[in-house]
């Protein structure tokens, strides 16, 4: 049954209110309060005013006792001082010593002469506690005929006949007696009117409040749910009214609830079916969530194989479409395999596409939390991607700003990959104009600081509508551009899940003169700070810069201004050669002439002839055309000299490099120099291979053996452990999905095989991108479609031998400044004086010297024992230090035969 809960009518009779002072009083104290209170009030008021009035009267009385007992003695002896009867004088004092108050009596003569003295000791109950005893003095005259009223009046001016005086001493200890005796009594009778008092209360109050107390119990009781609970009827007026109105709310309340019991039954039996229902539907929609579970599965799993179904063969078309146009010189086939190779890209990414999009809506795809610099990466990003602007004839450039942060936290991967799909998107949908690409600083609403990235085109636009929907998996702003340019409309989609994932945010608009901007933006971290451009530095150096393209100006100026250098802008080639001497002076000895073409114009005969001209003047010239075989031409048509020719964009630190030497550069793909050979291993590296597809298989087979590995191969997993079991290698290259036994099966068989092999480096090959080697033993991964560089860093990573270069613009100049050698020579002659004196500051500081000059050239026979020596200062033996010391100085010599 359910129990109403009504407020306690003992709470409400007791006038509970945080305001009284007699809240927590109950009906009872406050009637008792208000009957004896103001009558006990009243009792004491009374009883200490009367009581006061009989004390002071009880003092008067004992005053007035006192002076009449001396001037009784005073009249007594004033026959008997006259005559001198000493006798008599004793007498009338020890009659006045009778009285109980009287404590001594002493009369003296005219001259103060003591004639009788007595006093007697009075019984004290509180002794100390009385105040001082009261003397009463009379002076004793004899009496004179004649008017009484005139005898009186002149007692006091007769002073010369007095014949002595009586003074009379009087105890209060009567006095204390008699008042304790008035307080004592007074106490007793007010004490007894309160009693009487709280008695008549008390007698009153029970008729009061014995109907209340039953009315309270009944109230609680129905408050607990007892409805059948009725409070007896005894009494009249005001008390039986609220008796019977109670009683009637109880019949109310039991009716109601009857009443509200057969709804909830009902609604009861109303709400099983439901849940019933509602259990039915549960069941089908958790059998539909497994289904759409099992569905998701089979999605993974279906499109984890799809992709290694179509990358594998994606890898073969690839890997060896790039061995062809290595050995392949006739033009017409060249330009077959570069069509072959582009859609093999592009089909390349699609597939990517399909799988990131896939990752990021089931969540699988985990975003790294590294802390890098982003200008590294969009400068990777915008040389990688200029190659097909420049197709096009696009001019493509990147301003980094200098608030632009130094550092973001975040996935460099997921980054670049931002990055890639927003300038391709760019660049796809541009006919003629310019790229830019924008990097700075802003803040956002809670003052933290971003890295902002705009991607601005001058291509086709956006509708302001579709900008929502750009976003969207699946779909592009326009459906005739789709048909116009293709695309799975993915890559937005992507690049906004990625940027929202670590952090930032991604959007679009409409350029106000033409084309469209995408814009992202990343958190900065603020923590991490560091000198990453402080060496370089070329104070005192003036450029000339020409340059016909606005933003590509502006970029070359930032970078320019960035290096400390004296920046002059030119508006063309002729106004450089006016304004220029004929011949090589002092002041133009440090000064550089850069110039920046595109390709129609670096095709002019008039330009090429005025930049020939400059030449002949011995002036330091650095050509940037955004044109690669163009750029190749201009190399091999000048002759050698003070002319250094490379594409557009330029990297910041290789652009540093052209400008702080004169030497000429050959360029090649991307305007690097000439792409080296990797180096031949110093002994046959014996490597294994287990791959299922034969294409694979050579194709790794081909990469290897061009890299002088001596190779093995096996299509299956089993056969590569027996393998693993006879022979030693120094690479095991194991492909993931194999029949028999996996990769990542057979590469915990080879390692718990007692063989040579436990320690052998084993190397993932698999078409997942997702797939993460340190998991599972291997000791690398490399992804298909393979390429030869991969491979190369794969191979460098675990033989010592010189790691193989770039095939990016990060390739150094293969010229060396004439001081190189002898500095490094010095750098070596003081790191020996430096071992000798025991310096190890110093031995550390100038192995980091030498080690930093032989990576930045090139010097590749140095770094293996330059970073083995660093590692040796900081945790090796002497002995060690000594043995590295004699190899460095044995192949610094051989250097200087080299390059002498």
């Amino acid at each position: 049954m359910t129990q109403h809960r009504f407020p306690s009518l003992r709470s409400l009779l007791s006038g509970r209110h945080p305001g009284n002072l007699t809240q927590n009083w109950g009906i009872q104290s406050k009637v008792l309060f208000l009957a004896l209170v103001p009558l006990l009030t009243v009792s004491m008021i009374v009883g200490y005013y009367l009581t006061s009035i009989r004390l002071e009267d009880a003092r008067q009385s004992l005053m007035r006792h006192g002076s009449t007992i001396t001037k009784d003695l005073a009249r007594s002896s004033e026959f008997s001082m006259a005559i001198g009867d000493i006798q008599q004088l004793e007498n009338l004092v020890s009659a006045s010593l009778s009285y109980p108050e009287i404590q001594s009596v002493t009369i003296y003569d005219a001259n103060q002469k003591i004639l009788v003295s007595q006093q007697k000791k009075i019984q004290q109950k509180r002794p100390g506690k009385y105040p001082q005893p009261i003397q009463f003095i009379e002076t004793v005259t004899p009496a004179q005929p004649g008017n009484a009223e005139l005898q009186e009046f002149s007692g006091d001016h007769a002073s010369t006949a007095a014949l002595g005086k009586v003074v009379v001493t009087i105890s209060l200890a009567v006095l204390d007696k008699r008042q304790r005796e008035i307080i004592f009594k007074g106490s007793i009778i007010v004490l007894a009117g309160a009693l009487f008092s709280a008695l008549l209360g008390i007698l009153m109050a029970r008729g009061v409040i014995t109907p209340i107390q039953h009315i309270i119990k009944g109230v609680e009781h129905i408050g607990q749910g007892n409805l059948s609970t009725r409070v007896q009827q005894t009494s009249t007026g005001n008390l039986g009214q609220l008796e019977a109105g109670i009683n009637a709310m109880a019949d109310t309340i039991q009716t109601s609830q009857q009443d509200l019991q057969s709804r909830i039954h009902q609604a009861t039996a109303e709400l099983a079916q439901s849940v019933n229902i509602l259990k039915h539907q549960n069941t089908e929609l958790e059998q539909a969530r497994q289904a759409a579970l099992q569905a998701s599965d089979a999605k993974a799993t279906f499109l984890a194989q799809i992709s290694h179904e179509l990358r594998t063969p994606l890898n073969a078309i690839i890997g060896f479409t790039h061995l062809l146009e290595t050995e392949i010189e006739e033009a017409g086939q060249q330009e077959y395999l570069q069509v072959i190779n582009q859609s093999s890209q592009q089909l390349l990414t699609v597939i990517n596409d399909v799988l990131n999009i896939s990752s990021l809506e089931s969540g699988q795809l985990q975003i790294d939390k590294k802390i890098f610099n982003p200008a590294i990466l969009l400068e990777d990003v915008v040389i990688m991607l200029s190659h097909e602007a420049h197709k096009k004839g696009l001019e493509i450039a990147l301003l980094i700003h200098q608030d632009a942060p130094d550092f973001i936290e975040g996935d460099p991967v997921r980054f670049t990959q931002i990055l890639t799909n927003l300038i391709n998107n760019a660049i796809k949908f541009t006919h003629n104009g310019e790229v830019v690409i924008t990097a700075d600083a802003s803040r956002s609403k809670d003052g933290t600081q971003n890295l902002h990235v705009t991607i601005r085109d001058s291509g086709v636009g956006i509708k302001n509508m579709d900008i929502k929907s750009l976003f969207q998996p699946f779909i592009q702003g326009d459906n005739s551009v789709t048909k116009q340019f293709g695309g799975t409309g993915l890559g937005l989609a992507i690049a906004k899940r990625m940027t929202e994932q670590m952090g930032g945010e991604i959007s679009a608009c409409q350029n106000p003169q033409q084309g469209s901007s995408f814009w992202f933006t990343l958190p900065a971290n603020q923590q991490t700070t560091t000198a990453i451009t402080a060496d370089l530095c070329l104070t005192g150096k003036r450029v000339i810069l020409v340059e016909s393209n606005p933003f590509t100006r502006r970029a070359i100026r930032n970078l320019l201004l960035s290096f400390n250098m004296a920046v002059f802008i030119k508006p063309d080639i002729q106004s450089v050669l006016t304004t220029r001497p004929h011949e090589r002076t002092d002041q133009t000895t440090d000064e550089i002439i850069l110039l920046g073409l595109n390709k129609p114009e670096a095709t002019r005969p008039a330009l090429i002839q005025s930049v020939s001209d400059l030449q002949k003047t011995g002036a330091n010239i650095i050509v940037l055309i955004g044109d690669e075989a163009t750029a190749r031409k201009w190399s091999n048509h000048f002759p050698p000299g003070h002319l250094q020719v490379t594409t557009k964009p330029i990297r910041r630190k290789k652009l540093f490099r052209l400008l702080n030497t004169s030497e000429p550069v050959v360029t090649t793909a991307h305007g690097s120099a000439p792409r080296k050979k990797y180096p031949t291993p110093t002994k046959i590296i014996k490597t294994l291979i287990a791959e299922d597809n034969r294409y694979n298989r050579q194709l790794l087979k081909t990469y290897l053996q061009k890299n002088g590995c001596e190779v093995d191969e096996t299509h299956d997993g089993l056969d590569a452990v027996a393998q693993a079991g006879k022979q030693p290698y120094d690479f095991i290259f194991l492909d993931l999905h194999m029949p028999g036994l996996d990769g990542v099966s057979a590469c915990k068989a080879i390692q718990s095989h007692k063989s040579l092999n436990r320690t052998t480096p084993i190397i993932a090959v698999t078409a997942d991108i997702y797939f993460e080697a340190s998991d599972t033993g291997f000791s690398d991964t490399i992804y298909k479609p393979l390429t030869e560089h991969a491979l190369q860093k794969i191979l460098g990573k675990k033989i010592q031998i010189p790691q193989p270069p770039e095939v990016t613009d990060h390739e150094p100049s293969t010229t060396h400044p004439p001081g190189l050698i002898p500095e490094i020579t010095a750098q070596f002659n003081a790191l020996k004086q430096a071992h000798q004196a025991l310096d190890q500051a110093e031995l550390k500081s100038r192995i980091h010297q030498i080690n930093g000059l032989t990576r930045f050239f090139s010097i590749n026979e140095l770094p293996p024992i330059g970073l083995a020596l660093e590692q040796a200062i900081d945790k090796g033996t002497k002995a060690d230090i000594d043995c590295l010391i004699v190899q460095l100085d044995q192949k610094i010599q051989e250097i200087q035969k080299i390059y002498r």
